[in-house]
């Protein structure tokens, strides 16, 4: 790795540290960097929400003066797919598994893996997309569904699997008799 490289990842490193425990001591923008990640479906939107509420908090944003610019460029270095993956740990963690579902991640090689006929079913306009997945499926059984997916996290399916079945009544076998 050469100088510079070393010195921008050490850069990105510093400034997504001091933004990320900022961001945790601040209780006001801790639950709203939470509940921008939490209404997201994708990083894209929940990394631009975050960048954009950071940069409206910015004091100084209005100068023209060399301390603005020094902020703005060490802004410039801020991961906030890192950022994102934090608030997402803490989402997860948090968040109880609905009942007759799987949660699963396909990378690209286990699709290609599969027979060609099971691969149509994580392919998305024809192309094999790689990403979080999930199914009905009772433990110890095999799947009821096709899986539903790709997201780009765990939590984004985790979420979607609950919304889902949320509506869905389980055929338990019993039949109630009307009086």
């Amino acid at each position: 790795m050469s100088e510079r490289s070393a010195a921008h990842n050490y850069m990105q490193e510093k400034a997504t540290w001091y933004a990320g425990l900022w961001i945790d001591n601040d209780e006001g923008m801790y639950r709203a960097v939470l509940e921008i990640v939490e209404s997201s479906d994708d990083y894209a939107s929940a990394e631009a929400t975050i960048k954009e509420l950071i940069e409206e908090n910015n004091p100084l944003a209005e100068g023209a003066d060399m301390f603005t610019d020094l902020l703005g460029y060490i802004m410039s270095f801020i991961d906030y797919e890192s950022l994102v993956d934090d608030k997402l740990e803490v989402l997860e963690n948090g968040y109880p598994m609905p009942d007759g579902v799987e949660i699963f991640e396909m990378t690209y090689e286990q699709i290609l893996d599969l027979p060609a006929a099971d691969q149509k079913q994580y392919m998305v306009d024809g192309i094999r997309t790689p990403g979080w997945y999930w199914w009905y499926c009772q433990p110890g059984c095999l799947p009821t569904s096709d899986p539903v997916g790709p997201f780009d996290a765990r939590y984004w399916a985790l979420k979607d699997a609950d919304n889902e079945t949320e509506n869905v009544q389980i055929d338990d076998g019993e039949d109630e008799e009307d009086d």
